[in-house]
């Protein structure tokens, strides 16, 4: 019986302990597990468990701070979907991620599967965006919605997009443009 009562007031020290030393919520800085402390595989389980979408791998590159995250999208039904999709996702992992002690940059990848001229499919890096630790911390995350996501791909320190999806994307501008100069002359002939 003493035992038991030994055991219970250990395990009481022990919750009180952790409770005060590491913060809750209401704290302004809660203790995170700093970069150094994952491999790829670990920080890979952590991101997967936290986001809900397909993350296939993760690299950290420590000198720099860096962590790169990419994932699948099969379902990106066209390229503005894709850079949507790509928003998205940073929306998830740049806050989780940028918690950690010794992150100091962020890049998500999408992987989107592209074909060539003979048909052939291969899953290639679509969009990517990287933001800075210092330009991320400034940015509201939980304000995001639908409407402002471009603001995501505006504050970031590097994006690229695929030359297909690019080429795309000034091909759909270009004809819009056209399609509204369309609209507008026509209406200047039907006002004269």
């Amino acid at each position: 019986m003493k035992k038991i009562t030994l055991l219970i007031i250990a395990i009481a020290i022990a919750m009180i302990s952790i409770a005060v030393v590491i913060p809750g919520p209401h704290s302004k800085q809660a203790q995170y597990t700093p970069l150094s402390r994952f491999d790829n595989k670990s920080l890979r389980n952590f991101v997967r468990a936290n986001v809900p979408f397909n993350v296939t791998d993760v690299r950290i590159n420590r000198p720099q701070g860096l962590v790169i995250v990419y994932y699948l999208n099969r379902m990106a039904k066209d390229e503005n979907a894709a850079i949507f999709n790509a928003a998205s996702s940073a929306e998830y992992i740049m806050p989780l991620l940028f918690k950690l002690p010794g992150v100091k940059k962020v890049k998500v990848v999408e992987l989107c599967p592209f074909e060539d001229l003979d048909g052939n499919r291969r899953i290639k890096p679509a969009v990517s965006i990287t933001f800075d630790k210092r330009i991320a911390d400034r940015v509201n995350w939980g304000e995001i919605d639908s409407v402002n996501k471009a603001a995501i791909i505006s504050l970031a320190s590097e994006v690229f997009v695929h030359q297909a999806i690019r080429d795309d994307l000034y091909n759909r501008d270009a004809i819009m443009v056209l399609e509204m100069q369309q609209e507008d002359s026509s209406q200047l002939s039907n006002n004269h």
